[in-house]
């Protein structure tokens, strides 16, 4: 039986979703779209117009009620690694909810949240265990959630970019290293650093743009340098002992200055640079795409007709392939 599953993106840039079928014979990319949107798009006028426009695409391609992964905009959540107690996966969430506001401590009231045990990347007490926590204002979810039925899609999931752009890359996760993944907007960068999969790192930062050069320029390209290693070196020092001299940097951007950064962090001869464009996408046994017996071919042509600026909707449409 054919599954049809939307991903649906919404920040300050617009609104962007794409949509997938999975069948027996393989996975088909359905639709794509992406439409522009003021930042007061949760405005209640912005918002009524917004979801006319999107629900007439949805109905127009025969998506009404598909089950749909809400991606949140990279300033609207925190990720955290936290160290708690050590009890069964069924209590995790219950003691996560008992320690905030106490042991730890969010930037927000009323957060919904979403919480992972990892493995540690350093020595812990054995009766302790540590934890990728993901949390966002309710707010935020529920107007997102909220603009979802209002176009008579039906909400499954909320995920965050990072993972649906890892996701998406579909890296083999049994290399023992650690992946940085980088994602370069105009007005903002993310770094988020993986291990094996796990999510341990994340900061949101808000580019101060300059007028005297452009996103293609070195001038440019050397502020994020100076920015992404600011933030690596925070997430050393906030762990005695880590290195990340065996690193795979991954490139998310849509500015044409890939080659500096290709050579500025990778200098030291033995980290890696990939551009999520370029990716060759060669599947590996561990691959998540093995998990739903997609082929090496159906997953490059998917890829190939997908335009970049969509790779987080197409990852968030992936999440739920596999379910």
């Amino acid at each position: 039986m054919a599954k049809t599953r939307v991903g649906l993106h919404l920040d300050v840039h617009g609104l962007r979703w794409t949509s997938i079928k999975y069948t027996r014979s393989g996975v088909m990319l359905l639709e794509k779209y992406a439409r522009k949107s003021s930042e007061k798009v949760y405005e209640e006028r912005a918002i009524s117009a917004e979801v006319q426009a999107f629900a007439r695409e949805i109905k127009g391609n025969g998506l009404l009620g598909a089950k749909t992964v809400i991606g949140l905009a990279n300033h609207q959540f925190i990720v955290r690694y936290v160290t708690v107690p050590a009890v069964p996966d069924q209590y995790l969430r219950s003691l996560i909810q008992n320690e905030l506001g106490h042991s730890i401590h969010l930037p927000f009231e009323d957060a919904l949240f979403d919480a992972v045990a990892v493995p540690p990347l350093t020595e812990i007490d054995p009766k302790m265990t540590t934890v990728c926590l993901i949390a966002a204002p309710r707010e935020y979810v529920d107007q997102s959630v909220e603009l979802a039925k209002q176009a008579q899609l039906q909400p499954v999931a909320v995920d965050i970019p990072p993972l649906a752009l890892y996701r998406f890359a579909s890296l083999g996760y049994e290399k023992a290293c650690f992946y940085t993944l980088i994602h370069v907007e105009m007005s903002e960068m993310s770094i988020s650093i993986f291990r094996q999969g796990f999510l341990y790192f994340y900061r949101n930062l808000e580019l101060m743009w300059d007028e005297r050069y452009d996103s293609s320029s070195e001038q440019f390209a050397s502020m994020l340098v100076s920015e992404i290693e600011r933030m690596i070196n925070f997430f050393l020092m906030s762990f005695s002992g880590i290195s990340l001299q065996k690193n795979v940097y991954l490139l998310y951007s849509q500015f044409t200055m890939h080659e500096f950064l290709r050579n500025s962090l990778t200098n030291d001869g033995v980290s890696e640079f990939v551009d999520l464009r370029d990716l060759p996408y060669t599947l590996s046994p561990k691959d998540q795409t093995q998990k739903w017996k997609v082929s090496a071919s159906d997953w490059r042509q998917i890829v190939a007709r997908t335009p970049v600026s969509e790779f987080v909707s197409l990852g968030l449409a992936c999440k739920e392939v596999a379910r």
